[in-house]
């Protein structure tokens, strides 16, 4: 779709699958543009891992979706719905304000043709350049979408001298350059090179600062959660948590029980590894609920 296309209509009812409520709140600036920029990175990264595929289409003989394929399939960019009103908002390209909801829009449709592809793939049925056709075809949208916001994401990072975040941001503008003028760069010997784009993607960490206790046979140990991700937490504590111990942790606000193993201590400072890995969608995962946690304990 060319950036210059009218206004995309959006159906009022989305795929529930790919959208997910989030609870309303006030994000700070920093929390929020962090919010963004990984939401950013991690759509287009989807858009350049599943257009290499599908470009390969005119490379090879014969095409083979990768068995991991779904995986590809972007989710629904929930920092988007939080931008309405907000500075991080007018700090962003009138074409990238303008284009959130159709870069959302094409994300759900470039999913919805990625269950399509596997659906067909696992019927047994050789895939053919028609079958990859509209799946390329909505992906390309969502990449040229995703290029406007990667592209303002790092004019953000330049004004604030984020050397880190400059350099892995040009690199996916290069990325989707690549992918959006039809070639594969992440396309090798039958299989996508995800540690080239991964990297960037290191697991999203909320800084907050919330009372938990360490909930134990035969007793209970208050600590300061300072940190959480969909795998783990950190704490601080004076007790002594030796690597290898299993604890229960209960979060006092919101009300949450973990399960878990230190793997690691420094200090005061401990690691602790889930049994089970949070949903991407779990409320504290998203920035703001951390931040009014950390008020509240202050």
């Amino acid at each position: 779709m060319p950036l210059n296309s009218p206004a995309v209509m959006i159906p009022e009812r989305t795929r529930e699958a790919f959208v997910q409520p989030l609870p309303g709140a006030i994000m700070n600036d920093a929390a929020q543009l962090q919010f963004f920029g990984h939401d950013v990175k991690a759509a287009a990264i989807s858009c350049a891992k599943l257009l290499s595929c599908y470009n390969a289409v005119s490379f090879a003989r014969s095409f083979h979706l990768p068995a991991r394929l779904e995986a590809f399939a972007p989710v629904y960019p929930h920092s988007f719905k939080l931008l309405d009103g907000t500075r991080l908002m007018r700090t962003l390209s009138p074409a990238t304000r303008s284009g959130l909801k159709g870069f959302a829009y094409y994300l759900g449709k470039a999913r919805d043709e990625v269950l399509r592809l596997m659906e067909t793939f696992g019927s047994g049925r050789v895939l053919t350049a028609t079958d990859v056709a509209p799946a390329a075809e909505v992906t390309n949208a969502a990449a040229c979408f995703a290029k406007l916001a990667v592209s303002d994401v790092l004019s953000i990072a330049r004004r604030n001298g984020q050397e880190n975040e400059i350099a892995q941001l040009s690199y996916l503008v290069a990325l989707l350059d690549d992918v959006i003028e039809g070639r594969c760069p992440l396309w090798s010997n039958g299989n996508i090179i995800e540690v080239r784009a991964d990297f960037m993607l290191r697991e999203r960490r909320i800084e907050m600062t919330a009372v938990a206790l360490i909930l134990e046979q035969h007793r209970q140990e208050q600590v300061i959660v300072t940190n959480i991700s969909r795998g783990g937490l950190g704490f601080k504590s004076a007790a002594a948590f030796v690597m290898g111990h299993n604890l229960e942790i209960k979060l006092l606000e919101p009300e949450r029980l973990f399960k878990g193993q230190v793997v690691w201590r420094r200090g005061l400072n401990c690691g602790v590894q889930f049994d089970r890995l949070l949903a991407e969608d779990d409320e504290l995962l998203v920035p703001q609920i951390a931040d009014e946690l950390s008020r509240h304990e202050a």
